[in-house]
């Protein structure tokens, strides 16, 4: 395994959390930058866009609570191979991991698919609000196998302890969606103009972005792929350990995004232009907890 950034079993507890959390500040800067990015840019078609942009925020809270549970889990068991030198083991864990992360993200997607109008009425979006909101999620629920990829790599490569790289990483695919936003959203020659849903496009991309760079720094610079004799034995016994870390995790994340769609709703009681406020300052609340994520 290629030599890591950072150790966590040597040196002082405090001195390496607090290195780790400098390193992972632009990272967890440009979690939030994607969300300011596309409100920015979104909020320039209208208040509907905004509106609607606002209605889809809890339920990408609650689907990213999931991956950051399972995150969470992967996370773990990684990083106790990694520390007590068991470097197969450890490769095993990152490939089954991945795997469990690419199918529930796969069925999660599916199933928000299929029931995205249901569960969008019920927050109160409706007319040409609950258009927008379907048209932006329909394309994120199909990509959203990406969005779950791209934050485990990043977790992993905490987990070995090169967050620096993680970060990187991170504001490379802020960058990408920066880019990527106005000439989805507001077309420019050869793109189409594509309102909201170019913002789902944009961010799906740049996050795929991420996760491939991810998955091939995992593999080349840690060599931590491995799918040799990867037998059912072997795959029951990695995603009992992840799910065992990953429950309890999104579990005690789950509160947050429930009680946004509670907020949500109440929001709407007032109108599009309600929502479409809250979504803005939502965006720019997250900033506020940049540190505290970090570290």
């Amino acid at each position: 395994m290629a030599k890591t950034k950072t150790n966590y079993t040597t040196g002082s507890i405090g001195g390496t959390m607090i290195r780790t959390m400098i390193a992972m500040l632009p990272g967890t800067l440009a979690i939030s930058g994607y969300n300011i990015a596309d409100t920015f840019f979104v909020a320039k078609l209208g208040t509907d866009p905004l509106a609607a942009m606002g209605f889809t925020f809890p339920v990408i809270m609650l689907v990213n609570c999931v991956f950051h549970g399972l995150g969470v889990g992967v996370m773990a068991t990684v990083a106790h191979a990694v520390g007590g030198a068991r470097a197969a083991k450890a490769a095993k864990l990152v490939s089954a991991g991945m795997s469990l992360v690419a199918l529930i993200a796969l069925l999660l997607g599916v199933a928000g698919y299929c029931s995205m109008n249901f569960t969008f009425r019920r927050f109160g979006a409706e007319g040409a609000v609950l258009e927008l909101v379907e048209g932006y999620m329909s394309i994120w629920y199909l990509g959203c196998v990406t969005a779950a990829l791209a934050m485990i790599g990043n977790h992993l490569l905490i987990a070995v302890g090169d967050s620096r790289l993680g970060g990187l990483l991170m504001c490379c695919g802020l960058g990408i969606n920066v880019l990527l936003d106005p000439l989805f959203i507001f077309g420019n020659g050869v793109f189409p103009a594509m309102g909201i849903r170019g913002a789902a496009l944009a961010t799906i991309l740049a996050q795929a972005f991420g996760a491939v760079l991810s998955a091939t720094a995992l593999a080349r610079r840690h060599k931590l792929w491995d799918f040799h004799a990867f037998t059912g034995r072997i795959v029951r016994a990695a995603w009992g350990k992840i799910i065992r870390f990953a429950v309890p995790a999104t579990i005690g994340m789950i509160l947050m995004p429930v009680g946004n769609s509670v907020i949500t709703w109440i929001t709407a009681q007032f109108g599009t232009s309600a929502v479409a406020g809250a979504a803005a300052a939502g965006r720019l609340e997250a900033v506020a907890f940049i540190l505290p994520m970090a570290l």
